[in-house]
């Protein structure tokens, strides 16, 4: 009973690590963009979405798997599980390696993501409250849009602007404008 109770501690464990992949995800993802961390959604929301976005995307890459990738996947999991039936140093070992390598991932993940991403929100042209130039809305932050200048070939302009969604007077429109370059 004792050894089924010290399994429950994991889930609050693994609550919590989940949770920080999410949030260096995102820290990944606007950082490309030059928006600083504390513009980062910790709600609880937010990461379950996130979540439910990547195991969607996951099922559609094991829909495109070719028999010699399910090979590769299944080598690699016994290798895992041979590594973890090893001495109880060399399992903690690996998992702290893992554990650790999935954070530092979780970060350029999300800077992949930024870099691939083609499709993003725009406010139409008939903005006054906005100024001149080309804007994109990669973040939307509580209440407020964070908007990003970008110029005719897609380049990231300097810096970024934080709009209250009351005050933008102008409709936006979720438009495929291409990757931003940096």
């Amino acid at each position: 009973m004792q050894k089924i109770m010290n399994k429950f501690w994991n889930i609050p464990i693994i609550t919590v690590y989940l949770y920080a992949v999410a949030i260096l995800t995102q820290h990944g993802f606007n950082s490309y963009f030059n928006i600083p961390s504390n513009f980062i959604e910790f709600s609880i929301k937010e990461n379950i979405v996130y979540f439910f976005q990547l195991f969607q995307l996951a099922l559609a890459i094991v829909g495109v798997m070719k028999f010699w990738m399910w090979i590769v996947v299944l080598v690699g999991a016994i290798v895992i599980a041979i590594l973890c039936f090893f001495d109880y140093v060399y399992e903690i070992i690996f998992t702290s390696i893992l554990i650790g390598g999935a954070l530092v991932g979780s970060y350029y993940f999300g800077n992949f993501l930024a870099i691939n991403t083609s499709t993003f929100y725009v406010p139409l042209s008939d903005c006054q409250l906005i100024g001149q130039g080309k804007y994109i809305i990669p973040v939307f932050y509580d209440s407020k849009a964070i908007l990003v200048s970008i110029d005719e070939n897609n380049k990231l302009g300097n810096g970024f602007m934080v709009k209250e969604m009351s005050d933008l007077s102008c409709k936006i429109e979720l438009k495929n404008i291409g990757k931003i370059i940096k």
